[in-house]
């Protein structure tokens, strides 16, 4: 017997077995049914079954933030272009834009 047949013959048994007992086909209704409400009304203990929660991590105390001056940023100057009827500018800037040369 090849390994197909043993698998229509599993799949076969397991189907005429779960076939033969509707009060299996309820509990299994039942239980998804429940554990639908359960996650609905409070979702934590359903999560709290299936994710594990990591060791809470110590966290050093948080820094003062730096006051910065405000930058006065010249807008760029644009054109805007036509892309599929629409009229588009795409305006990219970064820091590392300025720091690098080229060569």
């Amino acid at each position: 017997m090849d390994s197909n047949e043993q698998v229509n013959g599993l799949s076969r048994r397991l189907f005429y077995w779960w076939a033969d007992r509707p009060a299996a086909h309820v509990l299994v209704l039942l239980s998804m049914t429940a554990l639908a409400i359960v996650g609905y009304v409070k979702p934590a203990l359903i999560r709290d079954l299936f994710i594990r929660q990591e060791a809470e991590e110590v966290l050093p105390p948080p820094q003062p933030a730096v006051q910065r001056p405000p930058r006065i940023i010249q807008p760029p100057d644009v054109r805007p272009f036509q892309v599929a009827g629409g009229k588009c500018i795409v305006v990219a800037t970064s820091e590392d834009f300025r720091l690098q040369t080229s060569s």
